[in-house]
């Protein structure tokens, strides 16, 4: 869904309702300056939300680390 709608001209809306990253969520942009827009579900997580949270946050360094080969 989020591949789709970014490709429509209104997708300046789409981008101001995504979250920023180290302020409300997790939008993020790669080393090499690339937009990445991704969704994380937790599902059935017994344990505290923290240590969820925590294994998002470094989901989203590894893809804030991204950069895309130079072939």
């Amino acid at each position: 869904m989020l591949i789709v709608l970014w490709h429509y001209p209104e997708r300046e809306i789409l981008i101001d309702a995504l979250p920023i990253a180290g302020v409300d969520g997790t939008l993020v942009r790669s080393r090499d300056g690339q937009t990445l827009i991704f969704t994380l579900l937790v599902n059935g997580f017994d344990g505290p939300g923290s240590a969820a949270r925590a294994v998002e946050d470094l989901i989203v360094e590894q893809l804030a680390l991204f950069r895309r080969s130079a072939n």
